[in-house]
């Protein structure tokens, strides 16, 4: 989780809600699809609480989703792209990891499937070698011994709670791959670490 100050909270907003967002937006658009910004100050979706108290700032967890909003687009065919912003009932907004945020969409959705794109390949062992399969056993040992440390754990904690929670599948791949999703999604192979029970 990073520490983030009112300061550094405002720079988060900028870059993920005004910058990323309308890019993002943009280039599906370009491509021929039709989607909407959810940028998390203009509209906001994801309600959410402090976490730790404060001690590392406005860093927060997600406690609701409107997701009538969400369904309402996906039904008119429009891909929504939200930022990992969250908000409380005192106007505060909230910098919450952007695994945690996705995987909290996908378990309020009851998703088919989770894809969480990171800069590696997948899961590695303590060798840099892909974990092609990753089963919460494997998955507490790994973490025991330090082989999965870092930013991988939320992404591995997320996967584990909504398997948990009615998510059918998740896999973690290179999003650094332009082929990445089309390999997971229409190959027998996949690509990266298919996370499972």
């Amino acid at each position: 989780m990073r520490v983030t100050t009112k300061r550094i909270l405002s720079i988060v907003k900028r870059i993920v809600g005004r910058e990323l967002n309308p890019m993002i937006v943009s280039n599906i658009n370009q491509c021929g699809g039709s989607a909407k910004s959810i940028n998390g100050i203009t509209k906001k979706i994801i309600g959410a609480k402090k976490m730790l108290n404060g001690k590392i700032g406005f860093v927060g967890t997600p406690t609701s989703l409107d997701k009538n909003y969400i369904l309402d687009l996906l039904k008119q065919g429009i891909v929504p792209v939200i930022s990992p912003l969250g908000f409380d009932n005192a106007g505060n907004t909230y910098n919450i990891n952007a695994d945690t945020a996705a995987g909290y969409v996908a378990e309020k959705l009851k998703a088919e499937r989770l894809i969480l794109l990171t800069d590696v390949v997948g899961v590695l062992d303590n060798k840099k070698r892909l974990i092609a399969e990753l089963d919460e056993k494997k998955a507490s040992k790994y973490i025991k011994n330090g082989t999965i440390k870092g930013g991988m754990l939320p992404k591995i904690k997320t996967c584990f709670n909504i398997i948990k929670k009615g998510v059918k599948g998740v896999v973690i791949i290179d999003g650094r791959n332009p082929n990445a999703t089309v390999l997971e999604l229409f190959t027998k192979k996949g690509a990266g670490t298919l996370i499972s029970k």
